[in-house]
């Protein structure tokens, strides 16, 4: 038998919240994950509980969800749990601080495509994307396969030198890993318009569809042009 199981319907008044949690949620955001369960009637995502010998079930994983929907007005929410007597302390402990951390990035163009395609204005509101989140830098990324055959990540990071703030630009880089700071380069904002214009004539002069091989074939070229002497500015 799998030791997670699913109860579709727990009374919120049985489930207790963990005793120490150290995500925290702005006000703003809580209200809108409130709004959000009070339009959907339910939870879009369960939490994570332990089930103790009396019955009452503690919150492990998902406490402002659990605060949210009683708070909605909700009486009873499915959650997954597993029995106290099948998990130690510091497991549950390694699943509460995994789910808090373990949430990935978002690739701020795709975000940004996606939210475009919502068209009715109350599920933008829903779907909770702050507009300043989308502004700023903006980080295409192009994956270049070496002649050994090893993968190496290359990030320019276009930066609005007159909006950008320093701070901004400073939490960005320490979310990456050493090799991708090795690889990251900042460019001001300013030559990602003129690289898209020329780009996209390389693009349409030899028929290349992908922006990432037309740039490719762009220094295909100034390598062409120095060798034979004709890069001369």
């Amino acid at each position: 038998m799998a030791r997670f199981k699913i109860e579709n319907e727990v009374l919120i008044s049985d489930i207790d919240l963990i005793d120490k949690n150290a995500r925290f949620m702005q006000q703003s955001d809580f209200q809108q994950l409130v709004a959000n369960i009070k339009r959907d009637g339910q939870l879009s995502s369960i939490p994570f509980c332990v089930k103790k010998a009396d019955g009452r079930y503690i919150v492990v994983s998902g406490n402002h969800r659990v605060q949210a929907a009683k708070q909605a007005g909700l009486n009873h929410i499915p959650i997954m749990f597993v029995d106290e007597t099948d998990i130690s302390h510091d497991q549950i402990r390694a699943i509460q601080l995994s789910h808090n951390s373990i949430s990935g990035q978002d690739d701020p163009e795709i975000l940004k495509q996606l939210l475009d395609e919502i068209r009715d204005v109350a599920f933008k509101e829903y779907a909770h994307i702050s507009a300043e989140y989308l502004k700023g830098i903006e980080q295409p990324s192009y994956v270049v396969e070496m002649p050994n055959n090893e993968i190496v990540p290359v990030m320019l990071m276009f930066i609005d030198t007159n909006k950008a703030s320093f701070d901004r630009v400073m939490e960005q880089l320490d979310m990456l890993t050493p090799r991708e700071l090795e690889n990251t380069t900042l460019i001001p904002k300013e030559v990602l318009h003129r690289l898209n214009e020329v780009s996209a004539k390389v693009q349409e002069r030899y028929k290349i569809k992908a922006q990432a091989l037309s740039i490719c074939k762009m220094v295909e070229l100034v390598d062409y042009m120095l060798e034979n002497g004709t890069g001369e500015a």
